[in-house]
């Protein structure tokens, strides 16, 4: 039983972290999309940022 609970806790461990890099991901994302946003921006002497 304590190895069945043991694996338990080993995957709730191992699903939060695959959450926390899925939200790593999109954060990459989201930064990636804004650094493009910003070169247009410079490049055109605009300002939507």
């Amino acid at each position: 039983m304590n190895l069945v609970s043991r694996s338990r806790d080993l995957q709730m461990r191992i699903n939060h972290e695959v959450a926390l890099l899925d939200e790593l991901s999109h954060i990459n994302d989201d930064l990636h999309q804004l650094s493009i946003i910003h070169r247009v921006d410079l490049n055109a002497g605009q300002h939507r940022w």
